[in-house]
Formats: C-alpha cells, sequence, structure tokens
C-alpha cells in the first residue's frame, strides 16, 4: 500500500490480517525458536488459504513469484497432515517450516523450486545442517533427483505430495 503512496501504520496492517485470518483466507504461521524451544513472539508469516487466491487478486498477467507459490502449496499440505506447524529460527537462519504431528514429533521441511545450482543447494541445506537434533529433514524441490545430503533427505515436490 505505501509504494502506492498511501500511508499506513503497523497496527492498520495487523488489523488487516487479522480481518483476513478471521475470514479464514489467510493464516498465520508464527515463529519457533528451535534451540531454545519457544515460540516467538515477532516475524509471523502469512499464508493464503488458497494459492489461486493470489492469482485473483493480481490478475493472470501480474509476475508471480513461483517459489513463494509452491511455499504456499506445500504449507497447504502441511496443514493437512500436521496439528502445528511453525516457522524455524536456529541463530541466524529461518528453516520454512518445523511441523509437530499428533504425538509432538517434529520433522523440518525446506522449500526450494530448484537446487541444482551450488550455490543454491548449500543456502538451503544450511538452515537444515545447523539443527542438532535428530529429527528427520526435509528438502523440497521440483528436482527430480532425491538424493541425501548429511541425513538431509531431498524430495521431488510432486511425488510427495501424491504419495506420502
Amino acid at each position: 500500500m505505501s509504494s502506492a503512496g498511501n500511508k499506513i501504520d503497523n497496527e492498520t496492517v495487523k488489523n488487516y490480517l487479522d480481518v483476513l485470518c478471521d475470514a479464514f483466507l489467510f493464516h498465520k504461521v508464527q515463529r519457533y525458536d528451535i534451540k531454545g524451544k519457544k515460540l516467538l513472539q515477532t516475524l509471523n508469516k502469512y499464508y493464503t488459504a488458497d494459492a489461486g487466491f493470489v492469482s485473483a487478486l493480481l490478475g493472470k498477467s501480474a509476475k508471480v513469484d513461483r517459489g513463494h507459490l509452491l511455499e504456499n502449496i506445500i504449507f497447504i499440505e502441511l496443514q493437512r497432515r500436521y496439528t502445528e506447524i511453525y516457522i524455524g529460527k536456529n541463530a541466524e537462519t529461518e528453516v520454512d517450516f518445523l511441523v509437530k504431528d499428533t504425538d509432538k514429533n517434529i520433522t523440518y521441511f525446506q522449500v526450494s523450486l530448484t537446487v541444482r545450482d551450488e550455490t543454491t543447494r548449500q543456502r538451503e541445506l544450511r538452515p537444515l545442517e545447523t539443527i542438532r537434533d535428530h529429527n528427520p529433514k526435509y528438502l523440497l524441490s521440483l528436482d527430480p533427483e532425491e538424493p541425501v545430503h548429511n541425513g538431509i533427505i531431498q524430495r521431488n515436490v510432486v511425488k510427495w505430495l501424491i504419495n506420502d
């Protein structure tokens, strides 16, 4: 809104987001301190309840960030599979999703369109590599390859969506 020349304060934005969440159009995901094992109060993320919502608002000609769209699709599927979903924070790194099942077992997910480029792969693996527990860690991408990187399982998103 401010890029369009409209002045808006943080409280107004918070109120708008709260209304969108109350209407089940957006979902708020809190940050979770992995090392301290507690919820953080700031820098929440928001995901749309329907991935088509962005296209409907912006129109078909708008340039949509496919990486964010894929992350949103993964969020929707994780919501179906798990009871709790958080954004993982570990020191200076961020894990896309930390999820807990009904027994409070933790699994970590990192999402990227592709990790074929070595720099991108290292950037996406780094947050998972800094976690010093033995919970499952997954790197989801559109790449057909499914290697294991030091215990981190890379999965093709389409296969993961269909088979798991």
